[in-house]
């Protein structure tokens, strides 16, 4: 994707929106700012570790929702604890 035409990269931006520290392709995501800004590569994010924040694969850059509230101190709070703040169900 790296190889798009100027023309190209307007059409792909134009169908992407930038929420909770990632961008979305309408239902589909989330997807590395940092990939689509800095090489225009769409790369979708991977939940891991124990707190399920997202990272991307390919770049490491962890997109962590900016609403969901502050892990409470000495433990992480999982994907099923997290309930509304499971953002990549989107």
């Amino acid at each position: 994707m790296g190889n798009l035409t100027l023309q190209e990269q307007l059409a792909l931006r134009a169908q992407l929106t930038f929420k909770r520290n990632a961008y979305w392709r309408g239902e589909n995501g989330p997807f590395c700012s940092r990939c689509l800004d800095t090489e225009m590569k769409l790369v979708r994010l991977h939940q891991d570790g124990p707190d399920l924040t997202p990272y991307c694969p390919s770049c490491r850059t962890q997109a962590r929702d900016p609403n969901r509230p502050p892990d409470p101190p000495g433990r992480a709070i999982t994907g099923d604890e997290g309930g509304e703040y499971d953002w990549m169900k989107n």
